[in-house]
């Protein structure tokens, strides 16, 4: 999907916002590959803004067939490589319940952060599987081969033991929103 949308439904802080930064395809969402987490993992998309906005809204798509669950979603700067580095410019605790079609998961980040054109940001989400089997999973609906170029997915089991890069340049969807101009 390609340009800005204005979405006059969604709200922050009683005025409308729209997209700044995203990655997502709409043939992509009906039948998205996804990295199925089934034990304590960390996942993270990176981006990177092409002008300063305020970061309002943060949306991922996925879908949860584990338990009703709460998880951990930081915004964080990235290290010399790009990785996740560990400093939170934003933390939220986003609850997802249990559903077998993928969605859209998203959170207002209030009051809304500065971000800055050309510095690459982090979107790490801490998951853990409360029964990880086999088709027990949160799962991150991604794209391979790098179809969005100014940022990357990336995985860990262990965030201070380092990150690796998601499989084929994977690109895990994402949203992110500014004010509307005028607000």
């Amino acid at each position: 999907m390609t340009g800005k949308m204005i979405i006059p439904w969604l709200l922050w802080q009683g005025r409308p916002y729209y997209e700044a930064e995203y990655y997502y395809n709409s043939l992509d969402g009906n039948y998205p590959t996804g990295w199925y987490f089934q034990t304590k993992y960390w996942a993270a998309q990176t981006f990177t803004p092409q002008k300063d906005y305020d970061l309002v809204r943060v949306e991922v798509y996925g879908r949860q067939n584990d338990s009703d669950d709460t998880y951990k979603i930081t915004i964080e700067t990235v290290d010399g490589l790009g990785r996740p580095s560990g400093t939170v410019l934003h933390t939220h605790y986003l609850y997802i319940p249990t559903q077998a079609a993928y969605a859209w998961w998203g959170f207002d980040v209030t009051p809304g952060l500065g971000l800055v054109n050309g510095t690459t940001y982090a979107i790490v989400m801490e998951i853990t599987s409360t029964t990880p089997v086999f088709f027990i999973y949160w799962m991150w609906a991604l794209h391979v081969l790098n179809p969005y170029p100014r940022g990357q997915g990336w995985v860990t089991t262990d965030p201070s033991a380092g990150w690796t890069g998601a499989p084929s340049s994977s690109d895990f969807f994402f949203i992110t929103y500014e004010p509307a101009p005028g607000d």
